[in-house]
């Protein structure tokens, strides 16, 4: 099922997220909508990103379609982090956490780093052609330190797409084509004395 964003500007969405944000309260729990969109994938908020400063993909920023988001990445020590974002919907905060492009085990639901064996077993999945995954005694989390910011973005916009205004349905669209046409003769076709249309 799409998601959908109403397009506003950074600092719009900037004012938002800070009218949420409590201190000490983590980006995961700003309302209970992010909540649960967030609460998908488990992940430790021990450390956490949100200055422009990794890789350019957490802090504010502007999809190619116009949606702004904030970036974050956030992950416990022992855990590889894992990046989410943060939109407007038009309505409410929303959360969302990119598969293609990020790291962690799309089996568990977890960040790398929870389960070694189902780490190596998911990585091997999901990059099937790297080499180094062929080693058992691998630690994926320390092991996956790249994200694929372009993958992550196009995530995002094949799943959160732009809210456009629904037309307002014509009395029209309430008949059926035969029906419509019949309508339509007796509306328009001119009309004898007696009240009868001419065909």
């Amino acid at each position: 099922m799409s998601r959908y964003f109403e397009p506003i500007s950074v600092n719009e969405l900037k004012k938002k997220v800070l009218a949420c944000k409590e201190d000490g309260l983590d980006y995961r729990r700003l309302t209970k909508i992010v909540e649960r969109d967030l609460d998908k994938v488990h992940f430790d908020t021990e450390n956490v990103t949100t200055e422009r400063d990794f890789d350019d993909i957490t802090g504010y920023h502007k999809l190619s379609n116009g949606m702004p988001y904030l970036g974050i990445m956030a992950g416990g020590d022992w855990e590889t982090s894992v990046f989410f974002c943060i939109y407007w919907d038009g309505k409410n905060l929303r959360g969302y956490i990119p598969e293609k492009g990020n790291l962690w085990n799309t089996t568990t639901k977890e960040a790398y780093g929870n389960d070694e064996a189902a780490d190596l077993k998911n990585a091997r999945k999901r990059w099937s052609d790297d080499v180094n995954l062929k080693d058992d005694s691998i630690d994926v989390s320390c092991y996956l330190d790249y994200y694929d910011l372009k993958a992550m973005q196009q995530d995002m916009m094949a799943r959160i797409t732009l809210k456009t205004a629904k037309a307002k349905p014509s009395v029209l669209d309430a008949y059926a084509d035969e029906e419509l046409l019949a309508e339509l003769n007796r509306r328009h076709l001119p009309k004898s004395k007696d009240g009868k249309t001419y065909n």
